[in-house]
């Protein structure tokens, strides 16, 4: 595992694979790799583990490390 990769809670993880599964739009906030917050919106393609982490790819292709979500939840737009 990554030293500086902090796992997250397995139940956390459950709502990232039902969400991929139901292609659900989500807003999403995370830290970028300069510490910045960002919020986006977009649909989970894959979550994998990579370089001792986890990671959640969206659809764009944007990858995110899951330590680095600070909040997601589905979006209203539907």
């Amino acid at each position: 595992m990554n030293k500086d990769y902090t796992p997250i809670d397995c139940s956390l993880y459950d709502h990232y694979e039902a969400w991929a599964t139901l292609r659900t739009e989500l807003l999403i906030s995370h830290r970028d790799g300069t510490g910045a917050l960002r919020t986006i919106s977009g649909v989970i393609s894959d979550l994998m583990n990579r370089e001792g982490a986890e990671w959640m790819v969206l659809g764009s292709g944007l990858e995110i490390r899951l330590d680095r979500l600070v909040e997601v939840r589905p979006s209203q737009a539907r």
